[in-house]
């Protein structure tokens, strides 16, 4: 039986995970640039505005289907609720929620190993709870600076972006 959920999980990673990798590259694009993100969420924004707001937000690399369903969530206005249908997904398909790592740290450039090493031990302190703790690392150079740590649904943004986003947000509203 073990061999059978094995196949199956593999045909369902090799079908979509390319899919749900790409649109969390999206979400991750999206979550970088508010004002596209306000764009592609306003329901009043011209619909070539929207357009051009989706074609920011993804590669040449970004495969057809997932173009076709970020234009989408964006034409119906729904490009906000991205996040909860990839968790949604990946509660259905749980193969498909990345590798087992239940914690992703991201940082502006390469972490050293003494680095990893004490942000592994501060992890394992708040939030091993006796279980085997997974970190995956990636490396997003537009935080500029800092940190950003998801643990599951939980997002910890220490990012120099996110701090300039706030000071933004504040002195214009």
């Amino acid at each position: 039986m073990s061999n059978v959920n094995t196949y199956a999980q593999a045909l369902v990673q090799a079908a979509l995970g390319k899919w749900v990798d790409q649109l969390a590259t999206v979400q991750r694009a999206a979550r970088r640039s508010p004002d596209l993100f306000a764009t592609l969420t306003d329901p009043n924004a011209p619909p070539d505005a929207r357009e051009r707001a989706v074609g920011q937000l993804m590669s040449d690399q970004t495969s057809p289907e997932v173009k076709q369903f970020v234009r989408l969530l964006a034409k119906n206005g729904d490009l906000r609720l991205l996040d909860e249908v990839l968790r949604h997904v990946q509660t259905l398909v749980p193969s498909l929620g990345g590798d087992e790592h239940n914690i992703v740290v991201t940082s502006a450039h390469d972490l050293n190993a003494a680095e990893k090493e004490k942000l592994q031990a501060k992890m394992a302190t708040e939030y091993g709870d006796g279980q085997e703790m997974k970190i995956r690392y990636e490396v997003d150079p537009e935080l500029l600076g800092g940190l950003r740590i998801q643990v599951g649904d939980r997002i910890m943004d220490y990012s120099v972006s996110s701090r300039l986003d706030a000071l933004r947000a504040t002195l214009v509203g």
